[in-house]
């Protein structure tokens, strides 16, 4: 348990060092990689995602140099969660703007938050698969990450998607999520 401990001390102190604050307001993070996020209640706005890899991210050389200087395990932990940041912080932000352009339609948000809910346990669970083969040592909260990078990345096209429905057609009858005004 010690070692957990010291392990996640380095990680917070690394993150710190990055300058990357946690963003209070919005945890979407998955709780200390591979522990799912609590389900909020259904009078809560569901929160939003986690993140991975540097080819995803806008500052890939910075990522990939946070990669080739790392010296241990912690480390490599730290840049992940580096990784992850930008592609939760994009997931977040998209999701206040669908959220915003359905402030006028109830059921429909109630469908998003529904839905984000339910991706966010997928993405946990998956990740917790994903990651299973390094359960209980210390590569698995990187090997988390990356899992969760990578299918964030994914919810974030697919958020993409939405927000831009109806931008090249004359309409936007179909599209889940009304154009911005």
């Amino acid at each position: 348990m010690q070692i957990r401990q010291a392990t996640a001390l380095a990680v917070l102190l690394l993150l710190s060092a990055c300058g990357d604050p946690v963003d209070d307001a919005l945890d979407t993070s998955p709780s200390s990689a591979g522990t799912p996020n609590a389900a909020a209640s259904d009078n809560d706005t569901a929160q939003v995602a986690p993140a991975r890899p540097a080819s995803t991210t806008q500052n890939a050389s910075d990522d990939d140099d946070c990669y080739s200087k790392a010296q241990s395990q912690a480390e490599l932990t730290a840049c992940s969660e580096h990784d992850l940041k930008p592609v939760d912080d994009e997931l977040n932000k998209l999701y206040r703007e669908m959220e915003a352009r359905l402030e006028d339609d109830d059921d429909t948000k109630k469908l998003l938050i529904d839905a984000q809910r339910k991706w966010m346990a997928f993405r946990d669970a998956e990740c917790n698969l994903s990651a299973a083969r390094s359960s209980g040592g210390s590569a698995y909260p990187m090997n988390f990450n990356n899992c969760a990078t990578d299918l964030t990345q994914r919810r974030v096209n697919d958020f993409q998607g939405y927000l831009n429905c109806g931008k090249e057609e004359d309409s936007d009858d179909g599209c889940v999520i009304p154009g911005a005004n």
